[in-house]
């Protein structure tokens, strides 16, 4: 006798029939958008209105900072100012220094990946003023200096060296001992310079 194959109802009666084959499978997500491009034109004003929102209120938070400081100003003492103008004085000379040695570090390396070689002149470029008001980003990145590096290059293009295959290129170099060529002769040679 064939099973019934039916979902409940007697066959006749309008049930349908029990397929058999592979499971449906739901629909994979879409992948979510990487960037603007993907966006619609309401996706695009969307995000706009997002970044201009976040401009005025780093420019409202701005606008509160100020504010604060010169109500906190208004209520120190004469001594209480000049201790919070010290401070701030001590910052930015600090800040300064940080900044020339961050600045004096880059320039040097970019001066020696260029192929300025010579140490007396790396340094008397790095004084130079091309190099000297070289400004350090927030980031900690020293702003136009490959500007500065083709300028100097443009300028006086004897300065720079380019290493090609073959050549010699700086580093330590140690002077080469003459090896003795086995144990046995250089007792001999270590036994004859004592006696």
């Amino acid at each position: 006798m064939a099973e019934d194959t039916t979902t409940g109802a007697t066959p006749g009666t309008g049930a349908t029939p029990v397929q058999a084959g592979p499971a449906t499978t739901a629909p994979a997500e879409p992948k979510p958008a990487t960037g603007e491009d993907d966006l619609g034109e309401a996706g695009k004003k969307v995000l706009r209105e997002l970044r201009s929102a976040e401009r005025d209120a780093q420019r409202r938070a701005e606008a509160a900072e100020r504010e604060l400081a010169d109500l906190r100003s208004a209520t120190q003492t004469d001594q209480e100012k000049a201790l919070a103008q010290a401070r701030r004085e001590a910052a930015a000379e600090e800040r300064a220094k940080f900044e020339t040695k961050l600045r004096r570090a880059e320039v040097r390396s970019a001066l020696r990946s260029a192929g300025l070689a010579n140490d007396a002149v790396l340094e008397l470029a790095m004084k130079s003023d091309l190099f000297a008001a070289l400004a350090v980003d927030d980031e900690g990145r020293v702003t136009d200096l490959e500007k500065a590096i083709a300028q100097l290059k443009k300028d006086a293009p004897e300065l720079f060296v380019t290493a090609s295959a073959g050549t010699v290129t700086r580093g330590v170099q140690t002077p080469q001992l003459d090896r003795p060529k086995d144990l046995e002769s250089s007792i001999r040679d270590h036994y004859e310079q004592k006696h």
